[in-house]
């Protein structure tokens, strides 16, 4: 997200959030590369190309287009095998991307250990709250607040790595940071917002997804798994 510029004649810009067209928003990002880094990683090249090491792996998973970050997860399903799990730009991993990545990862192969491309548990968030405003403020008002408050509740959640817990309190100060306007984001004594549903991938071989009520100010994330805003259902996050 672009967020040093001057741009101020948008709806968006109290929340610095420079709007374009994307079907997805870009929400990974590295640093600038020193010099020292980059002579060294280029010496490896050769090397990493030799077997299924960590530099190899990491040269296959990254230069495929789409993904953002992984996790390894060696002997997970045994012996000789490591498992590497796929977080995408997009909020879901697609079929097309874990296909791409395990054939990059067959190439890297050694004699004995094989890679395996993954998708993580995919665990979906679904949020529905009444903010508290400073004052009273006009419908339209109302509607730039709201909408600042929604794009920056899925680009943080979405945001989140494989592995990494959400903490509705750290959402919701990230939230109240938006719009000076806002006092709070929900009146729920345990989670903040108004309501919270988790949703999980069902056992059952027809797919399908399973919703639970939160009750509680946080939600776990198994090292395989990821948080996101959930896919199956319209608006996932509502403000009203």
């Amino acid at each position: 997200m672009l967020v040093s510029h001057s741009f101020t004649s948008y709806t968006s810009h109290f929340s610095r959030a420079l709007r374009v067209t994307n079907i997805n928003p870009i929400l990974n990002g590295r640093d600038k590369e020193q010099d020292a880094s980059l002579k060294y990683r280029l010496s490896q090249t050769i090397t990493a190309a030799e077997a299924a090491n960590n530099t190899a792996v990491a040269r296959a998973v990254l230069e495929v287009p789409g993904v953002a970050d992984y996790v390894v997860r060696p002997f997970e399903d045994g012996v000789g095998r490591f498992n590497v799990y796929i977080k995408s730009i997009a909020s879901t991993v697609s079929d097309k991307i874990i296909e791409d990545v395990q054939a990059a990862l067959d190439d890297i192969k050694a004699e004995g250990v094989v890679g395996y491309a993954r998708k993580p548990f995919e665990i979906g968030i679904e949020i529905s709250s009444r903010p508290i405003y400073s004052q009273e403020y006009n419908a339209r008002d109302k509607a730039v607040i709201i909408n600042n408050l929604t794009y920056a509740a899925m680009s943080y959640i979405n945001s989140l790595d494989i592995g990494q817990p959400l903490a509705l309190a750290d959402l919701a100060r990230e939230l109240r940071s938006v719009d000076p306007r806002i006092i709070t984001v929900g009146s729920n004594r345990l989670t903040i917002f108004d309501a919270v549903y988790v949703w999980y991938p069902t056992r059952l071989s027809t797919g399908g997804r399973r919703r639970e009520m939160l009750i509680q100010n946080s939600v776990a994330s198994a090292p395989n798994a990821r948080i996101i805003i959930e896919p199956s259902i319209g608006t996932p996050i509502q403000f009203t």
